[in-house]
């Protein structure tokens, strides 16, 4: 990442961690400083670290602008699940990805079938365990959730209780 210019500023043994801080942190010109990078940068490294870390943004307006992004030119078909792996990571990130992904959900359909199209065997164990998550994440949410939205109401976590068994 380059401050001031100079390229070598943040080691890149560090750059994950920095650029993690800066999108939680920093605010949506700091976040539109990354996409610049992911745009830009000629180190192929540093542009795929640029768009995974933007996926930690702490902010739901910000974790709403990165998410539109996503069908846009500026992220290709094979590289969302860079920017989005991170974003259930949050608790902004993570209700405002499933309220993403349940208007997109035609889209996602598509990227799903660009993928049985391609080869990957490089990525496959990362993409089954990406799989095998969330469909953890959905056993757990249709087993517990009528214990578990009352208890995030009362404590304040929901403003109503919108799920349901």
């Amino acid at each position: 990442m380059r401050i001031a210019g100079d390229e070598n500023a943040i080691s890149p043994h560090l750059r994950w961690e920095v650029f993690v801080i800066v999108v939680a942190h920093g605010g949506r010109a700091k976040a539109e400083a990354l996409l610049s990078l992911w745009k830009t940068s000629s180190n192929s490294d540093e542009r795929y670290l640029a768009l995974e870390c933007l996926g930690r943004a702490s902010d739901a307006s910000l974790v709403k602008w990165i998410l539109g992004l996503v069908f846009t030119e500026d992220i290709k078909d094979q590289d969302i699940y860079l920017l989005l792996w991170l974003m259930g990571s949050s608790a902004h990130g993570t209700t405002e990805l499933w309220e993403w992904a349940k208007l997109n959900w035609g889209r996602l359909e598509d990227v799903k079938t660009y993928f049985s199209g391609c080869d990957t065997r490089q990525y496959e164990q990362a993409l089954a365990q990406k799989l095998e998550r969330i469909e953890t994440r959905v056993r757990w949410a249709a087993r517990d959730v009528g214990n578990v939205a009352p208890w995030l109401k009362t404590h304040g976590y929901l403003e109503e209780c919108q799920w349901s068994n």
